[in-house]
């Protein structure tokens, strides 16, 4: 794709990414957005651009890959069945896999609740050249670990670290680490999928259950709560996002 076509569909992007993107510069709520939001586009004109756009996206691939100096992690939060896997088998189709790297982030192996809670995550980043995409994240230690405690208490952190400030501290954790990745040449960019709340939206998420975290780290089912445990989850969703607004 040429420079010259390649501006020209960015240019043509930008009315239908500017109401779905958050850089931090105003205030945002979560519930001032429809969850079957559709941008102004239907179906076959919605696959044309993103045909165009893959074009586009495997260009800026390879120049990632030939220049060696920075990279990409794209991070991708939302609830069970939100569209998290479709929509990245549909973005980074024809992408050279050699370069892209999709990591799936579910219950925490025993290894990995012997480390800090961000460990995972920093020995899965990606090499400068390459694309790395985080199917759910870090995120979720602020989210459904926040409402199980059980979970927390597995992570075995000293009691005295353990205190009503964890959640703020670990969305510092978390911002500091953002801030040290994007210094050192990682772009962090990050999408959230949101079913609305309670219903089967756009992005599909299931009705009447609560997910978001690890399912078979909490039952067979997958469900992690009902009732009171689903407005903690809709609160701990909202400090995320406020959180991710800012970071």
């Amino acid at each position: 794709m040429s420079k010259k076509s390649s501006e020209s569909l960015s240019t043509q992007l930008k009315t239908f990414v500017a109401p779905f993107r958050v850089d931090g510069s105003g205030e945002f709520h979560l519930k001032s957005h429809r969850t079957n939001e559709k941008g102004g586009l239907d179906k076959d004109k919605a696959e044309k651009i993103l045909e165009a756009n893959r074009k586009r996206l495997n260009d800026f691939q390879e120049k990632l890959y030939a220049q060696d100096r920075w990279s990409v992690l794209l991070i991708f939060q939302g609830m069970d069945a939100a569209g998290k896997d479709s929509a990245i088998k549909s973005i980074f189709d024809g992408v050279n896999p050699q370069g892209c790297e999709v990591h799936a982030f579910k219950q925490p192996s025993t290894l990995e609740l012997d480390h800090d809670f961000m460990w995972r995550s920093a020995i899965a980043l990606p090499q400068r050249g390459r694309i790395g995409i985080f199917n759910r994240s870090y995120y979720e230690e602020c989210l459904v670990v926040r409402v199980h405690p059980e979970i927390l208490a597995k992570e075995k952190i000293p009691r005295a670290l353990v205190t009503k400030n964890i959640w703020g501290e670990r969305f510092e954790d978390i911002s500091a680490f953002e801030r040290y990745l994007t210094r050192n040449g990682t772009i962090v960019l990050k999408e959230i999928f949101d079913g609305g709340h309670c219903r089967a939206g756009a992005v599909g998420e299931i009705p009447g259950r609560v997910s978001g975290g690890y399912p078979a780290h909490l039952d067979s089912g997958g469900a992690l709560a009902r009732g009171a445990g689903r407005s903690q989850m809709v609160r701990a969703r909202g400090d995320r996002l406020h959180h991710r607004r800012r970071a």
